[in-house]
């Protein structure tokens, strides 16, 4: 899933990306509900192991502002 939220142009600087987008697809219940349901233990345990790379990856992410110099 985290390659096709990178390729698809989506958010990368969120934690738990597998589990929040199994959450958003409960919210419409279809015929895939129960494959979800099973996947979302392994989303899960997947995210937990990634989750330091993640919080890399946002600071990384985040520019540092410039510093502004107020000569008056």
């Amino acid at each position: 899933m985290r390659d096709v939220t990178k390729a698809n142009g989506g958010r990368m600087d969120i934690t738990y990306p597998s589990v929040r987008y199994a959450g958003d697809s409960l919210k419409h219940p279809s015929k895939l509900t129960p494959l979800i349901l099973i996947d979302l233990p392994l989303s899960a345990a997947l995210d937990t192991v990634m989750l330091p790379f993640d919080a890399a990856g946002s600071r990384k992410s985040k520019k540092p502002e410039p510093e502004v110099d107020s000569k008056e």
